[in-house]
This record gives C-alpha cells, structure tokens and sequence, in this order.
C-alpha cells in the first residue's frame, strides 16, 4: 500500500493507475481538490482513505473498483457519491455529510 498520509499533496499523478498491485491508498490530511480518474485501474484497491482534504467528488471510474471494500471520508469535501455496485459492500464511513448519491449505471 502508499501511506501518503500529511504531505500537503495538492494532487496525485495520472501515473497513479500503473500501480496495478496497489491494495490500500492512504491520503490523508492533505490538500487534494480532486483524484485523477486513471484511479479507476486500480483493479486491487481495497481501502481508500481520503479524509481531511478538498475534494469535491469522486471520479466515476471508482465505480469499476469492483475489489473496493472501505472509503474514509470524514472531512474530505465531497458533497456526491459516484455510481457504486452497492451489491459490493462496501463501507462509506463519513458519507453522511454526503448531499447526493448517484445512481448506479443500468
């Protein structure tokens, strides 16, 4: 896993996708606005925590991270959740603070 946790990261690099054995990703308190969407190939992501940072919202291609089991996101701006598999289980803690769900894709 990457333990990026209190580096003042403002952003993460497209590249983050090759890491294609990644299973944890922890960044918190920093001070991303956004997720680069090639996050999305991170098939073997497991636990994502991004609490305490600027985001806005997840990028859609989250949705595709079918092994994804945890979210963090205490503090972490985002006011929408993108379009999950919730058949997935997985675990959003923070999301109350969540103004929108979106609907999965049909």
């Amino acid at each position: 896993g990457i333990n990026a946790e209190y580096m003042g990261l403002p952003s993460l690099p497209a590249c983050l996708g090759a890491l294609s054995r990644l299973d944890t990703l922890f960044l918190q308190n920093n001070t991303l606005q956004s997720l680069p969407s090639s996050i999305g190939l991170l098939r073997k992501l497991e636990i994502l925590d991004v609490r305490c940072n600027q985001l806005s919202s997840f990028p859609a291609q989250l949705y595709h991270l079918k092994k994804l089991r945890s979210i963090r996101m205490e503090r972490s701006g985002i006011q929408k959740l993108p379009a999950f598999d919730y058949s997935l289980n997985i675990t959003f803690q923070g999301a109350a603070a969540c103004a929108e769900v979106a609907k999965p894709p049909a």
